[in-house]
């Protein structure tokens, strides 16, 4: 840019970063909370490193960078948003900025290289058996490329944790299966204008090949469906008459309906833990997201087999003061427990008409197993596509909740293959031992 020749031009380019400069020296505490205002205070740093005599500039701002950086990288390398996409963009930046410290003859902050540390293994923590990275809370299509370069300088490819419980999600790798879940309320208000009501919902990938998904962040391009893809029935988890669990606080445009990045809130008592029993490993959470409007809370847990072959489930309504309506009349709810498949798995009613086959490309058969009075496949969106909205499917097991004060519905994902042993397939028309 400054090899022009032109003197003018030269002076007039480091007049405007100076100009920069100052409006962020006086603005950066403005900038919204979470990635805008860490990008804010890393120009500052940029700029005190690179342009000539603004070294001081790195000394007056090194302070809040470091402060506002460890506040918003939890201790287990996630960030506060609970969007798996902030740590790509971050590193972006982070791993250049410390590279011009050492150029500058300056040693790297140590909580400037002890983020990075953190974020590298849960940038593996958060990749699905196709390498992208599981869709939650904002998260959208996976820049593959830009993913590819940060990981390119993970020096030490530590194991992801299990449990990161800072960040509010479980990852369990067993076998061939990897299942990703959101345990986790949304963040604070004023970082939830992408967070979405996903509480419970997972992510499953058999190899390589990413079976259940959640819908996903659609491209900027795509906004329209921004709203819906932060709903509850655009996840992998159950839905209560069609609404979320938890709550979206900002109208939309004239004060209509809600606005695309309304502040999310809740569930209201979201309560979810892992453990690691001898011979399953255990999810269990539950929520009253749905108890002010309707009177029902929700409780779900997942009993994975070690091989990875068997997932025994259930999803529990509890509704001990009766149903009732938002206008405080009794009423029959609908529930929907819904399983959205990623566009290349091929789903079809099994032979007993009760239960789904899900075809994966490559090779493998995956079955859906309940005691829930319906079963339908239904059309779904994948929206976390750079191509746009991309047509898929999505198994919903449901029915109405009438006067019963309780609804128990176990459901069971069995990998279907010759000799694959381990874990015992819950009978559907039973109650779960323990599990129930």
């Amino acid at each position: 840019v400054l090899d022009s020749g032109e003197p003018e031009a030269y002076q007039t380019f480091l007049k405007s970063l100076s100009s920069q400069l100052r409006y962020l020296s006086a603005s950066y505490r403005k900038a919204p909370d979470g990635v805008p205002r860490l990008v804010a205070l890393m120009a500052l740093i940029y700029a005190g490193l690179c342009i000539a005599e603004q070294q001081a500039v790195v000394n007056r701002y090194s302070r809040p960078f470091c402060k506002e950086l460890e506040r918003q990288i939890l201790p287990d390398g996630g960030h506060i948003s609970r969007n798996p996409d902030a740590l790509v963009e971050l590193l972006l930046d982070l791993l250049p900025l410390r590279q011009c410290f050492v150029a500058r003859d300056r040693a790297p902050p140590k909580e400037l290289t002890d983020a990075i540390d953190r974020i590298m293994p849960m940038l593996r923590f958060f990749r699905t058996g196709d390498g992208t990275l599981a869709r939650f809370n904002g998260a959208g299509p996976t820049q593959t490329d830009a993913l590819a370069t940060v990981l390119a300088y993970d020096d030490v490819e530590g194991t992801p944790v299990r449990g990161a419980t800072n960040s509010g999600y479980v990852r369990l790798e067993c076998g061939p299966t990897v299942l990703i879940c959101d345990i986790g309320p949304a963040p604070g208000p004023a970082l939830s204008d992408n967070a979405h009501a996903g509480f419970l919902s997972f992510e499953m990938s058999s190899g390589k090949c990413p079976m259940i998904v959640n819908c996903g962040a659609p491209p900027l391009e795509n906004d329209e469906w921004r709203l819906f893809s932060r709903s509850t029935p655009a996840h992998s988890t159950l839905s209560f008459e069609e609404s979320s669990s938890a709550a979206f606080t900002a109208a939309g445009v004239n004060g209509s309906g809600v606005a695309p990045d309304s502040p999310v809130t809740g569930p209201a008592n979201a309560q979810a833990a892992f453990s690691d029993q001898s011979d399953n490993l255990r999810i269990k959470g539950s929520h009253d997201g749905y108890m002010a409007d309707f009177g029902v809370s929700h409780a779900r847990q997942f009993l994975i087999a070690p091989n990875g072959l068997l997932i025994s489930s259930e999803d529990k309504l509890s509704a001990l003061g009766g149903l009732r309506s938002p206008d405080g009349g009794m009423i029959g709810g609908e529930y929907a427990i819904r399983f959205h498949l990623h566009p290349t798995v091929r789903p079809e009613v099994a032979a007993d008409g009760a239960s789904v086959l899900l075809i994966l490309p490559n090779g493998d058969s995956w079955k859906i197993s309940s005691n829930a009075p319906e079963t339908r496949i239904e059309e779904s969106f994948f929206l976390a596509d750079p191509r746009g909205p991309q047509a898929t499917s999505q198994v919903v097991l449901g029915s109405m909740m009438g006067e019963s004060a309780e609804v128990r519905i176990v459901w069971n994902i069995e990998r279907l293959a010759e000799g694959s042993g381990g874990g015992h397939l819950v009978d559907p028309n039973e109650a779960a031992p323990e599990a129930a």
